[in-house]
């Protein structure tokens, strides 16, 4: 045999503790802020890239790679030994270059794609 609603009193506000009234009332406060919050962040528009920010973006990616950074390798026994050799073009190295320097290409692209999206978030027009 179960319990059904009618088994219990019916709660009545008026005879609930100050302290209880107290505490419905903030939770339906913080409830309705909460509420607020969540409408204004629907209402937002989605983030989406600027086009002009997105052209230089593509264009100096464009040129880091064609014109990417080099380094000198050298053997001392068993450790390899770099040094920079400055930017060139990919067809035609500098001189005395030889390879592609692979780290500061990447830190270079990495530090395109954070400014790229910083620019695309302080541009974005407010909501």
């Amino acid at each position: 045999m179960g319990t059904t609603p009618s088994d219990f009193p019916q709660l009545n506000p008026d005879d609930w503790h100050p302290d209880l009234i107290r505490l419905a009332d903030a939770l339906r406060a913080r409830t309705d802020r909460v509420a607020e919050r969540l409408a204004l962040v629907e209402a937002r528009p989605p983030f989406r890239l600027r086009p002009a920010a997105s052209w230089f973006a593509g264009i100096a990616l464009v040129a880091m790679l064609l014109f990417p950074p080099w380094q000198r390798a050298y053997r001392d026994g068993n450790v390899k030994i770099t040094m920079a050799a400055g930017y060139g073009p990919i067809f035609s190295p500098p001189k005395g270059a030889d390879e592609v320097d692979m780290g500061r290409l990447f830190l270079s692209g990495l530090a395109l794609g954070v400014v790229t999206l910083a620019v695309n978030a302080l541009s974005r027009p407010p909501s």
